[in-house]
């Protein structure tokens, strides 16, 4: 299985404090503190747990190989803009760049995919050895404008329901806001295989 890592989170958030602030009619800035960490988390959350980017970010998916023979690399977090590079530890023990000439891919999916290029194979890695492929890459919206509504009001309901319930805990849910209206907003904006573990 892949490990997924954030390497350079985005520039700022999906929902401004005025925003958050307009959606629960609050207007002192007595909570201002406690609701940009309610932004904060409530993006983090609800990208992790549906493992969709929502704005420009760096990630890095680590693989334990390469695919057998020609099948693809399929990256989390959509929806990928560019892949800057794929390293991997050689049969020497040594990190090497694969050439971007040897492989191809495909962002235009919701899901980037990677795979050699026409005659070419995937490298040999160092046997038996966690973590020896890299990808890294950039996805996420470009802009707040562009992220859709659906995942801004997904993150407007938990922020809402966290400030109104602020002891309201339960181990067994999604802190915070009806999981089934959440899951409704996130429908088209999740990752499936998130949901097949």
């Amino acid at each position: 299985m892949a490990i997924n890592k954030l390497i350079t989170a985005p520039s700022g958030n999906c929902v401004t404090l005025t925003d958050v602030k307009a959606q629960l009619r609050i207007d002192t800035s007595d909570d201002d503190t406690l609701l940009e960490r309610m932004i904060d988390t409530a993006e983090d959350l609800l990208q992790n747990r549906y493992g969709w980017a929502f704005l420009t970010q760096t990630r890095e998916e680590v693989l334990d190989a390469f695919p057998s023979g020609m099948d693809e690399i399929s990256l989390q977090f959509p929806i990928v803009t560019a892949i800057s590079s794929i390293k991997y530890i050689d049969e020497d023990n040594v990190e090497q760049t694969w050439p971007a000439t040897e492989w191809q891919y495909d962002i235009d999916g919701t899901f980037a995919r990677i795979k050699p290029a026409y005659g070419y194979e995937y490298p040999d890695t160092y046997p038996d050895t966690f973590n020896v492929v890299r990808v890294r890459y950039v996805t996420g919206y470009a802009t707040v404008a562009t992220v859709p509504n659906c995942i801004k009001h997904a993150i407007l309901l938990l922020i809402g329901d966290w400030y109104e319930n602020r002891e309201a805990f339960n181990l067994r849910t999604i802190p915070g806001a009806d999981s089934d209206v959440l899951d409704a907003l996130m429908a088209n904006y999740c990752d499936p295989r998130k949901w097949a573990v």
